[in-house]
C-alpha cells in the first residue's frame, strides 16, 4: 500500500516585488489625481496622501514622485527590513519628498520597529533635496517623541 503524504504549504505563493508594485502605485496615483484636476467639485490644491502599514511604507516613494500631492501622512509604517531594488527603495526616495510629512507609529510595533524601521524613515524625511541639485538641507523636525 503506498502512502500519500498530504501536501501543506507553509508559506505563502510569492508576490510581486516591491518594484512591480511600486510602478503601479506610482500609475495609479497619477491617474487617481489626473481624475481630481477633471472635476470642478475638487480642489487639486488640497491633495494628501494617506498611507497605512504597506500604504505607508511606500509613502515616501509615492510622494517624492508626485509633486501635485501636498502633505503626507503615513501611519504604522517604516521601511522595509527586507532589501529592495534601489529604483523602488522607499528610503532612497524619502529626501526627495518635499511636502511636510507626518509619521504617526507605535513603540512596540513588530513589524516596523523603531530603532530599525521607523527613525531611520524619520531621518531620511528630514533631510531633503533641495531645488538645487547639488544641494541638501535638513528641515526642522518638530519631533520624534514615543508616549507610553
Amino acid at each position: 500500500m503506498n502512502a500519500v503524504t498530504p501536501s501543506i504549504r507553509l508559506f505563502p505563493p510569492p508576490r510581486p516585488s516591491i518594484g512591480t508594485t511600486s510602478s503601479s502605485g506610482q500609475k495609479d496615483l497619477g491617474r487617481t489625481i489626473d481624475y481630481i484636476e477633471s472635476r470642478k467639485d475638487l480642489d487639486p490644491e488640497k491633495i494628501a496622501f494617506w498611507g497605512l502599514s504597506w500604504g505607508a511604507m511606500l509613502g515616501p516613494l509615492l510622494v517624492a514622485v508626485e509633486d501635485r500631492i501636498k502633505t503626507g501622512i503615513v501611519v504604522g509604517g517604516g521601511l522595509s527590513l527586507h532589501r529592495s531594488l534601489p529604483e523602488a527603495d522607499p528610503f532612497n526616495f524619502a529626501p526627495y519628498a518635499r511636502q511636510p510629512m507626518l509619521m504617526v507609529n507605535g513603540r512596540y510595533d513588530y513589524f516596523f520597529p523603531i530603532d530599525s524601521t521607523q527613525l531611520p524613515l524619520f531621518r531620511a524625511l528630514a533631510r531633503r533635496r533641495t531645488t538645487n541639485a547639488t544641494q541638501w538641507s535638513t528641515t526642522q523636525v518638530t519631533v520624534f517623541r514615543t508616549i507610553c
